[in-house]
């Protein structure tokens, strides 16, 4: 321990690689300043606006054409495009083309009249798609313009690789979206000194950063630990807490989750024992499940099935795990899962079924803890309910149906 301070001095003063890793970090973002990083909200008003070609931003319908050409390759390709082509987008008119904000709750809803197009775009960041939100979206569109010579296009823009429940919705990864904003803006052509393409730059630069990979990045700070491991562990060991405020909002607001929960789902959510940074919940439903409450060394109700809602030093997330435990019944449970089950071994030991980040730590050191907490529990909250339905019904093998759906609320 004596020479910590010298390894943590040339960690800081010393190390290149270090010093070019917190220049690349290091910058303003306004994105950042307001707190969009997570917040779909506001991904979704920038979007509105920069696909817009009636916006003075300068770039017409450049970007418009841009995203649905990238959208139209994957459609293409999995037959989802309502029989458009790249090129048919590439000489199609944007400037006539409407871009709606919420419209029956979309997140963006774009109207070619000339061409007879119809494309609305669902947006999701950390959070996920409600059960039967898509078909219901879908509904809508197709009521408003029923005449089949209205083509219609679904887009599900994900930061996860995430299938929409609705199968005719397209998905497409946000990172495909960054990269082709990244590519429209890169022609020497266009003048780089703009405040709109600065903004757009800067946008596509705080995507990258939070919500994908970047190898260099990636492969400084692989470089870094290698060199200076013992250093970051002092230092990761002694970081401030950034949790406590937001873990201790939450505590106040923890009950929220089971009571809109069992309004939106057939299912019962009740909480379960907590320790000092995991609250955990349970489907009751599944209590009568053969083997169910056979958990070992866990919590004081044996239950081999919980959601866990953890504080952990990178961020929180939501998970489903499956208890220790042994016999049979515990592997037919294990067995029924296996859609979901990451490891296809079968072991007595913890088993994590699923997980989702909710709040990573970069976004909460930014974040104002009351609008933490809120985006904590509407992501949960999601999660569970989209994974309770997918799990339960797998559960469904093991036992008669009418044990597993609760009526109606």
């Amino acid at each position: 321990m004596d020479d910590i301070p010298l390894r943590i001095s040339e960690l800081i003063m010393e190390d290149a690689d270090f010093q070019n890793l917190e220049k690349s970090l290091d910058i303003f973002c306004p994105f950042e300043a307001v707190g969009m990083v997570s917040a779909e909200i506001r991904h979704s008003n920038f979007l509105s606006y920069i696909l817009n070609p009636n916006r003075p931003h300068g770039f017409k319908g450049a970007l418009l054409r841009t995203f649905l050409m990238s959208a139209m390759r994957i459609g293409h390709e999995k037959g989802l495009s309502a029989g458009l082509t790249p090129l048919d987008i590439h000489l199609m008119d944007m400037e006539v083309v409407e871009v709606r904000r919420e419209w029956r709750n979309i997140d963006l809803l774009l109207i070619a009249p000339t061409s007879k197009l119809v494309v609305a775009v669902e947006l999701k960041i950390d959070a996920s798609q409600s059960k039967g939100q898509l078909t219901g979206y879908r509904r809508v569109v197709h009521e408003q313009w029923p005449d089949i010579a209205w083509r219609k296009i679904f887009i599900f823009l994900t930061k996860h690789d995430e299938m929409p429940d609705d199968l005719q919705w397209l998905p497409m990864p946000l990172s495909l979206v960054i990269e082709a904003f990244k590519g429209y803006i890169s022609q020497p052509e266009l003048n780089q000194a703009t405040l709109p393409h600065q903004m757009l730059s800067a946008y596509c630069a705080m995507a990258e950063r939070h919500h994908m990979e970047n190898r260099d990045l990636v492969q400084l700070a692989n470089a870094i630990w290698s060199r200076h491991e013992q250093a970051l562990t002092f230092l990761i060991s002694h970081q401030p807490d950034i949790w406590g405020p937001i873990h201790r909002a939450l505590l106040d607001r923890v009950h929220e989750i089971p009571e809109t929960a069992n309004r939106q789902s057939p299912l019962t959510l009740q909480r379960d024992h907590d320790t000092s940074r995991i609250t955990r919940f349970a489907i009751v439903e599944w209590d009568t499940i053969p083997g169910m409450l056979t958990a070992h060394e866990w919590t004081p109700t044996n239950r081999l099935l919980l959601y866990e809602l953890k504080f952990e030093s990178n961020g929180v997330s939501g998970y489903l795990y499956m208890g220790r435990g042994g016999g049979k019944e515990r592997d037919s449970i294990l067995n029924a899962l296996g859609a979901i089950r990451k490891s296809k071994k079968l072991t007595a030991g913890w088993t994590r079924l699923e997980s989702r980040l909710l709040l990573s730590a970069a976004d909460a050191s930014n974040a104002d803890p009351d609008e933490a907490v809120e985006q904590i529990i509407s992501g949960f909250k999601a999660y569970i309910l989209e994974s309770a339905s997918r799990t339960n019904a797998l559960l469904s093998t093991l036992q008669p149906v009418d044990h597993l759906h609760a009526p109606a609320s």
